[in-house]
């Protein structure tokens, strides 16, 4: 039945729904449209093939028309909403997707895109988070909602949360260029430069269409070199630092931030320049969370702070501590495994929040038979 306007009409929007045959759907549906022009679900699909074709006015028309022939339909208002989001027309697509939502409050994929919109402008954190949630308990195990609710909960400044979402994300979707790009911002903020790079690089192999990752890549090189410069100069000095030369370090992480349109993250610094022109901060502890300073004499403490059971305690009278080392253990086996070992699974184990800073030790009371005397200790920040 070559001329049937439903048949051509379903045909061509699954093709244009899929990527496929593109110019093939535009046409089926403008046949459709020709031969029912009265029907509005027809425009509809002629405006969504002809969005997947990037013909956006022509998208746009149809689609208002087919609001303006029956209003209170789902699908046009979504299409719109994703065709206004598309070309950057954010108010808009913020005013469709919100009614797409109200006429239909159980559709995952509106949901999902009214959560990344508001998470992408920064705007209202609280709304995207509940959309985003929304989503994912429909569809739980969807990657991309995984990816919205970490970018969300990013902007709503819970990195850790960010984390945990974006890691799940990456296990469902290993190459997904935009969750690897999303992994890379939130470990940048978290300090790990490195990992941030290697992040977004394996995002630009995935993906070298996306316009935002050089600045990325631009943003955390130099971020890493002025940090990693300031932590260097800390660690020399500690406590008698020059504030000084640690505020003109700051200064010029402050301009970049500012030239790259972070403000919130300028103004924090400049906070804490403040604060050193004042003399109030204590320059004995580091100043950020990513690296730390060398204990101070007489401040070292033994490893070991609590004596495994079966395990006789040792006198530690005239033995001075060691500096990097444990104490010894009066047993015949005792191993530990430090964070250094951890940390080169840690980005094959995603599930698992801070593995990379796990220490565990084990205590052997009897090698012949290890498993009658035996005990772990697992730290845990």
């Amino acid at each position: 039945s070559p001329n049937n306007p439903f048949a051509m009409n379903n045909l061509g929007y699954l093709y244009a729904e899929y990527g496929l045959h593109r110019q093939e759907a535009q046409k089926l549906c403008q046949d459709a449209v020709n031969a029912m022009p009265e029907n509005p679900g027809f425009h509809d699909s002629l405006g969504w093939a002809s969005f997947k074709n990037e013909q956006f006015e022509k998208a746009e028309k149809e689609l208002l028309k087919s609001i303006s022939m029956k209003d209170g339909v789902y699908d046009p208002y979504y299409h719109l909403g994703t065709l206004y989001y598309s070309t950057k027309k954010h108010e808009k697509a913020i005013s469709f997707l919100e009614k797409a939502v109200s006429i239909k409050p159980d559709a995952p994929e509106a949901l999902n895109n009214f959560a990344y919109l508001l998470a992408e402008m920064n705007r209202d954190s609280e709304k995207a988070l509940e959309m985003a949630n929304r989503a994912l308990r429909i569809e739980p195990n969807n990657p991309s909602y995984l990816d919205t609710l970490g970018w969300a909960e990013y902007r709503a400044g819970n990195l850790n949360g960010a984390m945990i979402a974006l890691k799940r994300a990456l296990q469902l979707a290993p190459d997904v260029a935009e969750i690897l790009a999303h992994l890379g911002r939130v470990n940048l903020d978290l300090g790990q430069f490195e990992i941030s790079l290697d992040f977004l690089k394996q995002a630009w192999k995935a993906d070298p269409s996306i316009e935002s990752l050089q600045k990325e890549i631009f943003l955390v090189l130099t971020l890493k070199s002025l940090f990693e410069n300031l932590s260097e100069y800390h660690r020399i000095f500690g406590g008698k630092a020059d504030s000084k030369h640690i505020s003109s370090i700051l200064f010029q992480v402050n301009r970049v931030y500012q030239e790259e349109g972070l403000f919130e993250k300028a103004i924090s610094i400049t906070k804490i320049c403040e604060k050193l022109q004042k003399g109030q901060v204590d320059l004995t502890k580091p100043l950020m969370d990513f690296y730390s300073l060398p204990i101070a004499s007489g401040e070292i403490k033994g490893a070991f702070t609590a004596q495994p059971k079966g395990i006789p305690e040792t006198s530690n009278e005239g033995k001075k501590e060691a500096l990097s080392f444990p104490l010894v253990s009066e047993v015949p086996l005792a191993l530990n495994f430090g964070p250094s070992l951890f940390s080169i699974f840690s980005p094959v184990i995603n599930s698992f929040e801070q593995f990379s800073s796990v220490s565990l030790s084990l205590f052997i009371g009897n090698v012949l038979f290890p498993f009658s005397c035996f005990q772990i200790e697992i730290e845990i920040p």
